[in-house]
């Protein structure tokens, strides 16, 4: 069909009618607007205008001048954008591209999603304020990343992010940079999933560069894929008791400076699993402290370096497991926790059982250092069984252990399979089981040693109404006794050099004997006998000296 063409007016573009008919449009050819021009996507789409397509993402630039886009592209502009950001925020608008976005007071945003360009970034200026504050609550959709970076020196002084009440929310990235207050700070997160979070030069005395506060409610089932903070200022990562069953997978924390005596680190959580873990921090004045309070959770492949002290802790009647885990400065429980810690395939320089504590089991480890165990929380001991079901509540088993030390005169422990060495007296209860043992072992007052198929290079020493069994053990000492006229030991099927050698005042009183096996006597007196012998019945007296 031919259509005839209306008669051309100059700047004037074509329609179609309502009738079907061409016509001249009443709107100039440079005054047509995206609402009449129509799109169709791809396939079956439906057709719809480009103003409607165009308004499926709302860009930030829609509310800044356009006279400024240039400079914000480019890194040049000057302008505060403050208000035009929290305008656009306040029209859930939440689309940065490419540029430097310069403000000088804080924004607040409740929309659905901020999703940042890579290389787009909020540049905070002036002081005293923290950059983005968000109240997004419930439900949340994909896609969120945000970047907050003062560039040049000095640091913005004040914070970076805080979100609170993040919920099912999928997080791609935070970044902060630069930042004299906290990086990133969350609290009352629950469902969410955190793909990476980098906070770099951010902290100081009293704010971490990256945490998870306590909150008003527990931050509760959530995933963060990556943690990455570096050369924080004082502190640097605290993760609240109040976590519940949260993920934390590749958490790097190095070049921190740290303060002596001062926490860098708090770890901690309920029901949490921790995975391949750094930590690492340096500077003039010391290394700071980690605290870990860990009730019912596992962390796996912790890396602690630059000899930075470590406290541990569960809760009462709660657990903590630490698999493949290195620390190259102290490590000691937290006094009176009553907790449970299992520790496999670790190694510690020292290690500081303290007062309490329900149980240990500690398999395959290495303690380069010293093994120091405390006081363990006990009910009436009655029976010999007692005494050695508390001597296993702190179990060692397949361990390497530079020296053991008694930190307490009630301290117990057992160790089956292990090579270590002593420095001080055995524990109050201690039993020996399959180890390679060098040193002195020296029995306090009333002390119970059990040592079974062990070898001992070095002396053991009974003390007053100690008592213990050696069983099918190898002595390469002598057995000496505190002088007060007993031997304190049942001996089963024990080798040594000849008969086992020993030294006391008077004849023994007590223990278990062999015919033929001799005494000397301690100290040596002129007039006195040199020793006594046991013919199977009695102690029968050697020569005078």
């Amino acid at each position: 069909v031919d259509e005839v063409l209306p008669e051309p007016v100059t700047g004037r573009s074509l329609k179609w009618d309502d009738a079907g008919n061409l016509i001249n449009s009443t709107i100039a050819v440079d005054e047509i607007t995206a609402a009449e021009v129509s799109f169709t996507g791809r396939g079956s789409a439906v057709s719809r205008t480009v103003e409607s397509r165009l308004q499926d993402r709302s860009s930030v630039l829609d509310f800044i001048p356009v006279e400024l886009h240039v400079g914000i592209r480019d890194g040049s502009n000057t302008t505060d954008l403050t208000t035009y950001l929290q305008n656009a925020f306040d029209n859930s608008a939440g689309y940065f591209p490419f540029g430097v976005y310069r403000i000088s007071a804080g924004l607040t945003f409740s929309g659905h999603v901020i999703c940042m360009e890579e290389g787009a970034y909020i540049a905070p200026y002036g002081s005293g304020y923290t950059a983005l504050t968000i109240t997004t609550q419930g439900l949340s959709t994909s896609g969120w990343d945000i970047a907050i970076r003062k560039v040049e020196a000095p640091a913005f002084a004040g914070n970076g992010i805080y979100w609170n009440g993040m919920g099912y929310a999928n997080i791609g990235s935070l970044k902060v940079h630069n930042c004299d207050g906290f990086g990133v700070k969350l609290a009352n997160m629950w469902g969410s999933h955190i793909a990476s979070i980098y906070v770099s030069q951010c902290g100081n005395a009293d704010n971490y560069a990256f945490s998870i506060e306590d909150g008003d409610d527990y931050s509760y089932m959530n995933v963060i894929d990556y943690i990455d903070v570096r050369v924080s200022n004082t502190k640097a990562i605290y993760i609240s008791r109040k976590s519940r069953k949260i993920v934390f997978s590749n958490i790097q924390s190095y070049h921190n400076i740290a303060v002596d005596g001062v926490q860098s680190h708090e770890l901690s959580g309920a029901l949490c699993c921790y995975h391949n873990i750094y930590v690492e921090n340096e500077s003039d004045s010391g290394y700071g402290l980690i605290n870990m309070n860990v009730a019912e959770s596992q962390v796996h492949n912790l890396f602690v370096a630059s000899n930075i002290p470590v406290t541990i802790s569960a809760g009462i009647n709660l657990a903590a497991c630490f698999i493949n885990c290195q620390f190259s400065g102290p490590v000691s429980t937290y006094p009176d926790q009553l907790g449970n810690f299992n520790f496999q395939r670790c190694r510690f320089t020292d290690l500081s059982m303290a007062t309490g504590g329900n149980g240990w089991l500690v398999q395959d480890c290495d303690i380069t250092g010293t093994l120091s165990v405390g006081f363990i929380t006990y009910a009436t001991i009655t029976t010999l069984s007692d005494i050695r079901a508390y001597a296993m509540r702190r179990h060692f088993s397949n361990c390497r252990i530079a020296n053991l030390a008694s930190s307490s005169d009630s301290a117990a422990a057992s160790f089956y399979n292990c090579i270590l060495s002593l420095s001080s007296p055995v524990l109050y209860w201690t039993i020996f089981d399959g180890c390679n043992i060098t040193g002195t072992v020296t029995c306090i007052t009333s002390n119970y040693l059990e040592m079974r198929a062990s070898v001992l290079v070095g002396n053991l020493v009974g003390g007053y109404q100690a008592q213990g069994w050696i069983s099918n053990s190898d002595i390469t000492g002598v057995l000496v006794s505190d002088g007060s006229g007993h031997q304190p030991f049942v001996f089963d099927n024990v080798r040594g050099s000849g008969s086992i050698p020993a030294l006391f005042s008077a004849p023994p009183n007590r223990g278990v004997w062999v015919q033929g096996q001799s005494c000397d006597r301690l100290p040596p007196a002129v007039g006195s006998p040199q020793g006594w012998v046991y013919d199977g019945t009695t102690w029968l007296a050697r020569p005078n000296l």
